[in-house]
């Protein structure tokens, strides 16, 4: 699969062990990061090749591997070219990368396995829900609140709130702009 972001496209391939991983980023000519790589029961392995201003002769290679721990959901990717950031949410982190120089610009630690992305572009900032909750951030990794409470089943934006349904508590409506719960 290519998906394209601005200048750049993002190549995705499963790899099916992690010394495979190793090896291609090994290989890339440019710069490679490898994420996930303290991971203890490392099941399932991914690269991003960014190939980054196509259609110019010579143009570079970021390579991003990511080695996701048993239990975990498929990498997720949210592209955010306003400032020219990919922001990859996979086992219990996140992290903000700029392709243009394959830098990390912020790297987020969750409480619980990373589910998937809101971006909120209306209020600013994304919302990243995992197993048993959500943190709210800014594009440049800044936490604005947190709220932890039960295992998410459902999730979805209404206006100016968050409403969280929960395996085995009531649901709540989160005000967007600080977190805090309203009826």
């Amino acid at each position: 699969m290519l998906i394209s972001f601005l200048s750049h496209t993002i190549k995705v391939t499963s790899l099916k062990t992690e010394d495979e991983l190793r090896s291609r980023l090994k290989a890339c000519t440019y710069k490679s990061l490898l994420l996930g790589e303290d991971t203890e029961d490392k099941s399932k392995f991914y690269l991003l090749t960014f190939s980054l201003d196509c259609g110019r002769i010579g143009s570079r290679q970021l390579e991003l591997g990511i080695c996701t721990e048993d239990g975990s959901l498929v990498p997720h990717l949210l592209l955010v070219p306003e400032v020219e950031l990919v922001v990859i949410g996979f086992n219990k982190e996140v992290v903000g990368i700029r392709p243009k120089d394959g830098m990390y610009s912020f790297r987020l630690v969750f409480d619980s396995l990373f589910s998937s992305f809101l971006h909120v572009p209306h209020q600013g900032f994304i919302l990243g829900i995992h197993e048993i909750g959500v943190i709210a951030f800014t594009n440049t990794g800044q936490e604005l609140w947190r709220y932890d409470k039960d295992v998410v089943t459902e999730y979805f934006v209404e206006k100016d709130r968050l409403s969280l349904r929960f395996m085995d508590s009531p649901s709540v409506s989160l005000c967007l702009s600080d977190g805090r719960v309203v009826m």
